[in-house]
């Protein structure tokens, strides 16, 4: 019999997680933590799960794959998706716009509007199952992909009581902006609003005026490249330093060009977890930014050391980290992702 049952995401901003039985198979539709921090992952969930399938890379629903992967369980995701997953997961690649069949079961994919390899999903069940996940109909950097007709719908609707769209929302933002002197720091998630953020106060304000921290620069670089980002999104393209050198905490060595530092800080967010800056100092060209974050379940801080060059870029991005059971751990960390990445390892000529 087929049937959907919801474990979590109803009645608050909890964790995304579906049930999907096909007639023969059991399969879960994302695998969240959070967003806040007492709704957590249930490995309960996964009890009689044949697979689990991923919709996009934020905590929400990706947080809990850990036991997924613990579980020796299948993970059907992205390219970009499966880049946050842990060494160990066993993926099964979806594209981000086509068909796949996956035990009989026809799924359709399209890219969500949302998040950096982030798709909806259409089972061909019945007269046809669409699981959105998070969705947009509103980004310039995201692209939308209409799905097929469903007789079902699960739709996110996490901010169905806030009816303020993205334009009104910019407004406010570039009101705020403009009432403020110096500088302005934006926090905001690489894979998410990162670029959406940098497209729009490029055209308000000028390439001269936007600068990106060195983890946003090299996910936006990967999107860019993927060509699979919003007709607009090239735009920020002067932002990203093509020449940036970065010498990372683990070996006294440098990594020099944007395209391999930028492989190398995507697989650096991917085994760092509750990153935040404590604090920012300096001025000009030189910048120190604290930090502090988990590798595994060990705890560790740090330094980013950033010098920009005269066109506001970042020329040079040298990383310190204690203590040094941290930097181990980071070392092997990396060490199992890399070996693992065909792209990465191509660009072995620019360590030196």
């Amino acid at each position: 019999m087929q049937s959907v049952r919801v474990l979590s995401g109803i009645g608050d901003k909890g964790p995304a997680c579906m049930q999907l039985n096909t007639g023969n198979r059991r399969w879960l539709l994302d695998c969240g933590f959070g967003p806040e921090a007492h709704a957590h992952f249930d490995p309960r969930w996964l009890k009689g799960a044949d697979a689990v399938f991923i919709t996009h890379d934020h905590i929400d629903h990706i947080g809990g794959a850990i036991y997924a992967v613990e579980a020796g369980l299948p993970i059907y995701a992205t390219a970009q998706t499966a880049k946050a997953l842990p060494p160990a997961a066993k993926v099964n690649l979806l594209p981000e716009q086509g068909v796949s069949v996956i035990d009989g079961v026809q799924l359709t994919t399209g890219r969500n509007g949302h998040a950096m390899g982030g798709v909806w999903m259409h089972f061909a069940l019945g007269e046809g199952l669409f699981y959105s996940g998070d969705w947009s109909e509103e980004s310039d950097w995201f692209p939308l992909d209409l799905p097929p007709p469903a007789a079902t719908a699960i739709l996110d609707c996490s901010y169905q009581l806030d009816d303020v769209p993205q334009t009104e929302r910019f407004a406010a933002l570039d009101a705020l902006l403009d009432r403020l002197e110096g500088q302005v720091l934006l926090p905001v998630p690489p894979s998410g609003r990162a670029g959406e953020m940098a497209l729009h106060l490029i055209r308000r304000y000028g390439h001269a005026s936007v600068m990106l921290d060195p983890e946003c620069q090299a996910v936006l670089a990967t999107g860019l490249r993927s060509g699979t980002l919003g007709v607009d999104a090239a735009k920020i393209a002067p932002l990203l330093a093509e020449d940036v050198t970065f010498m990372p905490p683990t070996y006294y060595k440098t990594w020099t060009g944007r395209a391999p530092v930028a492989a190398v800080l995507g697989h650096v967010g991917n085994v760092f977890s509750d990153f935040k800056y404590r604090r920012i100092m300096g001025e000009g060209t030189d910048w120190a930014l604290e930090f502090q974050c988990k590798i595994g379940d060990l705890d560790a801080v740090g330094v980013d050391l950033i010098t920009l060059g005269d066109d506001g870029l970042i020329a040079k991005f040298e990383v310190v980290m204690r203590p040094y059971k941290s930097i181990g751990a980071l070392r092997e960390a990396m060490n199992a992702r890399v070996m693992k990445d065909p792209s990465f390892l191509a660009f072995k000529d620019a360590l030196s």
